[in-house]
């Protein structure tokens, strides 16, 4: 099947691999007939990109320029054409730039020096923009992506010691039990200090009464 990997326009067509037929004899051969590439032709071509405002330089063939002349537009191709049809990372680079610029309505108001009328033509393909930020990434580098946010996630949710103390200490001072654990601390030094045996039936009446 044509390489996914192709960087340009190449509107499904790629590079080939197969074997040639042998010829029929009288014997059989057993050897592995050979291979055989089958190469599309490619030219350097230019599309521009109304959502981006730039012209894109590709190398193309003749039947992605037709599919983007069909479309009315490439910007229109790539939005309209599924992930599995587009068949090429480069390409799908590109649609995440126009996704991602959708996303960013500001963009293209009159006060940013945009056109509000590129992003009426194109608004019903806006997404979020945490949805446009996953597009057109290979398995790996979502699978990177993924562990980042689940990393920054768990980082946010860890409360530090010194924090989470403080925040216990306010809360007790609010509540009016800072001054009752400073009367029971009082209470238990004050057993300590008179010792001997008086010290001793108070530690085992406080063993009773809990």
């Amino acid at each position: 099947s044509p390489h996914t990997s192709h960087p340009g326009l190449g509107g499904g067509a790629g590079v080939i691999k197969g074997m040639l037929k042998r010829e029929d004899k009288n014997h059989r051969n057993f050897k592995p007939p050979p291979a055989k590439y089958w190469w599309p032709t490619l030219f350097e071509g230019v599309v521009h990109s109304e959502i981006l405002d730039k012209h894109i330089e590709l190398i193309c063939t003749k039947r992605g320029i037709r599919l983007v002349d069909e479309a009315a537009g490439f910007d229109k191709y790539l939005l309209t054409t599924p992930v599995n049809e587009v068949y090429a990372t480069g390409l799908l680079r590109i649609k995440r730039e126009l996704l991602l610029a959708l996303a960013d309505k500001e963009r293209f108001t009159t006060v940013a020096g945009g056109k509000s009328a590129v992003y009426d033509k194109y608004q019903q393909w806006a997404v979020s923009g945490e949805e446009a930020d996953w597009h057109g990434l290979t398995l790996d580098e979502a699978k990177r992506k993924q562990a980042r946010i689940e990393t920054e996630q768990v980082e946010s949710e860890t409360v530090p010691d010194k924090l989470r103390y403080r925040k216990e200490l306010v809360e007790m001072l609010r509540s009016g039990k800072m001054e009752e654990l400073d009367l029971e601390l009082a209470a238990e030094r004050g057993l300590e200090e008179k010792g001997g045996f008086h010290g001793m039936l108070g530690g085992i009446s406080k063993v009773f009464k809990k």
